[in-house]
């Protein structure tokens, strides 16, 4: 082993950014494990059922946390304090172990768009095309990002030589060329995460709700924003991939690659989280594997007298969805539908029953079968154009 230089001061020596690496990184993932079971919980118990877009959120969790081991073991062996002060055997496994913790961080970051995607084409149903450019993209963003950890681990030859000190003769070329295309990819990977965030706003644009309803949604949907504005600040970082002082100058840009992943998959999970949010202010829960998760009034005490439930968009319903040529589609039902019920007036979540409560021996004979249902049926009324009338509820502009 070798020895360590004599001539660094014991406050160089001593200088370490480990403890602060381990303490964000694993608070972070902490918090983003609370939002991902709290969204298990939703669609497992409450719904009872699991979507594609959970997967990708679990697959994402499980690679945070594998980044997070590989990192804070990279802490323990020297990532964080000066590569000049490091022994022979630290710089090689804080420099093997931080590289390789890139790739699941990577990972963590990227398969969260497309549990956003995902969600996005089964709530807000847009056209054919546009489903298959968010694919697409998201796919691509995920091909360019993989291509950063393949260039550094190729760096030199033999590729052990990257962090294994003790090969003689190593062949290795400039850094510079990670640096630019980790600046690249990190700039896509942003991109796309504002694309998702503000395509929502523009469907939302188009409804014929108040302002506040607008924000709400917006808010919920668009929070992965969040996370391009983490995703631009790493790039500010990205120099360090090249510094001599590359165990010391890299734990930012550990702190913040985790920070990006963990904020996406946070992002990902508040849309659908409505129904936990009922459970947790008191209300009574019941889910209906036809429509999705009914919202009853009252506290779970039973205090509450008569049930409730939400006054359905038809737009969200199953049946047709109006385009902008005024051609229907059918639209299948989908419980995350309640994502877009939330910000309704309380006043309907209470209906008045339209029976009496007590009839006499005679009205009852003379009283027509009157079954209540919660079936709503919403007609209106187009101009010759085949587009509703000014002043009514348009409903969603397919994008």
């Amino acid at each position: 082993m070798a020895a360590q230089s004599p001539s660094l001061s014991a406050d160089y020596r001593a200088e370490d950014r480990g403890p602060l690496v381990t303490t964000v990184i694993c608070s972070v993932g902490g918090v983003m494990t609370l939002f991902v079971l709290a969204r298990l919980y939703v669609r497992g118990i409450l719904m009872r059922k699991l979507f594609a877009d959970d997967y990708f959120i679990i697959i994402s969790m499980i690679s945070s946390w594998v980044a997070i081991g590989m990192s804070v073991e990279g802490a323990k062996w020297g990532n964080g304090r000066h590569f000049d002060g490091l022994t022979l055997e630290e710089k090689s496994n804080a420099i093997l172990l931080v590289s390789a913790s890139f790739i699941p961080a990577i990972m963590s970051f990227a398969v969260p768009k497309f549990a956003v995607v995902a969600l996005l084409c089964r709530l807000l149903n847009p056209a054919r095309w546009h489903r298959i450019l968010l694919w697409c993209l998201s796919s691509l963003v995920l091909v360019i990002v993989i291509i950063g950890p393949l260039l550094h681990f190729t760096t030199c030859k033999p590729a052990r030589a990257l962090w294994d000190f003790t090969v003689k003769n190593p062949v290795c070329r400039a850094p510079d060329l990670i640096v630019k295309w980790s600046f690249f990819s990190a700039s896509c990977s942003a991109l796309m995460d504002l694309y998702l965030a503000v395509y929502p706003s523009t469907v939302l644009y188009n409804l014929q709700i108040t302002r506040l309803k607008k924000l709400a949604l917006c808010v919920a949907l668009g929070f992965g924003s969040a996370s391009t504005g983490v995703a631009i600040y790493k790039t500010t970082r990205l120099n360090s991939l090249a510094s001599p002082d590359v165990t010391f100058d890299t734990a930012d840009l550990v702190i913040w690659t985790i920070c990006e992943g963990s904020t996406l998959i946070i992002a990902a999970c508040i849309p659908v989280l409505q129904p936990l949010v009922d459970v947790l202010s008191g209300k009574r829960v019941q889910y209906d594997q036809s429509s999705g998760y009914k919202r009853y009034g009252g506290s779970s005490d039973g205090k509450s007298a008569s049930s409730s439930s939400h006054r359905h968009n038809p737009e969200l319903e199953s049946g047709t969805t109006t385009t902008h040529s005024g051609r229907s589609r059918l639209r299948p039902q989908n419980p995350d539908d309640d994502l877009l019920r939330t910000v309704e007036d309380k006043a309907a979540d209470s209906q008045e029953s339209i029976l009496p409560e007590k009839t006499s021996h005679a009205d009852k004979g003379a009283t027509a079968n009157i079954t209540r249902t919660d079936e709503v049926k919403v007609e209106y009324d187009h101009d010759t154009a085949g587009m509703p009338k000014k002043g009514q509820w348009r409903g969603f502009q397919n994008l």
